[in-house]
């Protein structure tokens, strides 16, 4: 049989809307907490962040597993790649964006 639908809460910002998982700690930064057992936490991202991150390009942890960690305390970096703007023929830019 297929598990119930997780129970999720309506978001929206400017033109930006999604459905957040009710069972998820959320930051600001657009992290996700779930705890998974206790003292055990997964983290992720948001639908948004990995919009924004683009295609995971590399990342690194830089926090051992199993160790522990304080509030604010850095435990890796990822690095996402997004388009890039190419000049498309050669002049010189005279004014920025719009």
């Amino acid at each position: 049989m297929s598990q119930p639908p997780e129970k999720t809460i309506a978001y929206k910002r400017s033109r930006y809307s999604t459905r957040l998982p009710e069972s998820r700690l959320y930051a600001r930064s657009h992290f996700w907490l779930l705890e998974e057992e206790p003292g055990v936490w997964r983290v992720g991202f948001t639908n948004f962040a990995t919009r924004m991150l683009g295609d995971l390009v590399e990342y690194d942890f830089t926090v051992a597993a199993g160790a522990p960690v304080q509030l604010g305390q850095s435990i890796g970096w990822v690095e996402g790649s997004r388009l890039a703007m190419i000049r498309p023929m050669t002049r010189d830019i005279k004014r920025g964006l719009r």
